[in-house]
């Protein structure tokens, strides 16, 4: 799946991000979903390795039972960028889906995928 930035357009919900810095976490948000995609396959195939290797079929171990958990992890995280680049596409990408207010940037160039502020996401506004 090739993702390509749409125009840039300014939008009043979003926070005060310039066409510049959208590309810019569009590109982040898209090597992030690439990354996971990768991560997901080859954790996916080590454990189905595992699994045909193992008598019953089963997660039995340790091991497989980390690796599972893993997988639902990364699989979270792909589900989060996919949303984040569904709200750069309606406009509302930077606002703090809690309080309404924009996200920083440098909060979002460190996370893209980051749907609160920090004062929501630290006080459990979400």
């Amino acid at each position: 799946m090739t993702l390509v930035p749409p125009a840039a357009s300014a939008d009043a919900r979003g926070a005060a991000l310039s066409p510049g810095q959208k590309v810019r976490l569009r590109e982040r948000l898209t090597e992030r979903w690439q990354a996971e995609v990768t991560h997901i396959t080859e954790l996916s195939l080590r454990l189905h390795d595992r699994l045909d290797a193992a008598p019953d079929g089963e997660a039995n171990g340790i091991d497989e039972r980390a690796m599972v958990t893993e997988v639902s992890a990364a699989r979270f995280t792909l589900e989060e960028i996919e949303a984040a680049l569904g709200r750069l596409e309606a406009g509302t990408f930077g606002t703090c889906q809690a309080c309404g207010t924009g996200v920083p940037f440098e909060r979002l160039e460190a996370m893209p995928h980051v749907r609160y502020c920090a004062g929501c996401h630290l006080g459990g506004g979400r």
